[in-house]
């Protein structure tokens, strides 16, 4: 005869049960995530205190971002339809500009 022994777990060390969307049974998120979410490689706009667009310096991604006030995606539409000018060059795999270059296309700060 085959004995066999059922173990019970305490209810503190259950896991919570998983709400899901009515429409297709999926279990759905309840928590937000302690870590901010991973950008994938996209370019994020970096500090532009100090930068002068009237000197000649190469400006990097983040910073015409940051002049543009806009995102990378958006900046690299704009680029593709012909609004905003290609990078003067690469600095390894990273695009650059002259400042010269985007100096038209900067909004004047008010």
């Amino acid at each position: 005869m085959a004995v066999t022994i059922k173990k019970t777990v305490p209810a503190e060390t259950q896991a919570e049960p998983v709400t899901t969307s009515p429409e297709a049974n999926i279990p759905v998120e309840t928590t937000t995530p302690d870590k901010p979410r991973k950008r994938n490689n996209h370019s994020r706009a970096l500090d532009i205190q100090g930068i002068d667009l009237q000197t000649d310096q190469r400006l990097l991604m983040g910073h015409v971002l940051s002049f543009m006030k806009t995102t990378d995606t958006t900046l690299a539409r704009w680029i593709d339809e012909g609004k905003f000018p290609e990078p003067d060059g690469k600095q390894g795999r990273r695009p650059f500009w002259f400042s010269a270059t985007i100096r038209p296309h900067v909004q004047p700060s008010a």
